[in-house]
């Protein structure tokens, strides 16, 4: 009954550390310009607190006491988890749904600028070369 307790308060701290790194993660996607390395670090944490959350739940699950709970104290830790997790994933949804519009934006906006500027390229020096031809144009 020990190990339980004390698993079961070992996630809804992980659930809590994953509240404060979702929320971060909607504020970097929020932000007119997204910090693409301060993103990628968020995002590494959100998987790293994910794969702790699973361990933990599977010590939980290998537990001899399982949900509905009879310990008052247990009974009250699962249902801090189960609400928790349920705001999670509505975040983690918006989340997903603010990353996908920037998605979008960014492939219009190169649709754009492919569209204008057809597959003219800038060479290395700097002179226009279309595609792979690599010709500088001379003047008489």
């Amino acid at each position: 009954m020990a190990d339980t307790l004390v698993h079961l308060q070992q996630m809804v701290e992980n659930l809590q550390a994953l509240n404060a790194t979702l929320a971060q993660e909607q504020q970097l996607l929020c932000a007119g310009q997204v910090d693409a390395v301060r993103l990628q670090t968020v995002t590494l944490e959100k998987e790293n607190l994910l794969a702790d959350l699973r361990h933990l739940d599977q010590r939980r699950r290998d537990d001899a006491a399982q949900p509905p709970y009879a310990d008052p104290q247990q009974a009250a830790l699962w249902q801090t988890i189960l609400t928790l997790t349920r705001q999670l994933h509505d975040m983690n949804q918006h989340n997903g749904d603010l990353l996908n519009r920037h998605l979008s934006h960014n492939q219009q906006a190169l649709g754009t600028l492919k569209s204008r500027h057809g597959q003219t390229l800038y060479g290395p020096d700097g002179q226009t070369q279309s595609g792979l031809l690599n010709a500088r144009k001379l003047r008489v």
